[in-house]
């Protein structure tokens, strides 16, 4: 996995700051109150920088095909059209004419 080496300007963008209203916010890593644009320490950490939200950690889990659906989803479309009903399954119903109302079942 690829190291992050971004820099952090400032307090607000670090992953351990709360946001509290025009006051500032607390600095979740020191426990201390601290204002958004105050120069970030050592102990910054970008935003996104955790493995488990990084966007290579995701790319990677669509690429092991480790995403699957684990639930069927069935789907019933019904078109009315002058005054008769025809329920088609599986399949979609384009129509410039009239409605279509879709139900999942």
């Amino acid at each position: 996995m690829k190291t992050l080496n971004l820099p952090i300007s400032s307090c607000r963008f670090c992953q351990y700051y709360q946001s509290e209203g025009r006051r500032g916010g607390m600095c979740q890593q020191l426990g201390v109150p601290v204002r958004a644009s105050w120069k970030a320490c050592a102990f910054a950490v970008p935003t996104f920088s955790s493995s488990s939200s990084s966007w290579e950690t995701l790319e990677q889990m669509w690429q092991d095909e480790q995403l699957m659906l684990t639930e069927e989803l069935s789907v019933t479309c019904s078109e009315t059209s002058s005054g008769t009903d025809t329920t088609v399954q599986g399949e979609t119903i384009t129509s410039k004419s009239s409605s279509t109302d879709i139900m999942l079942v």
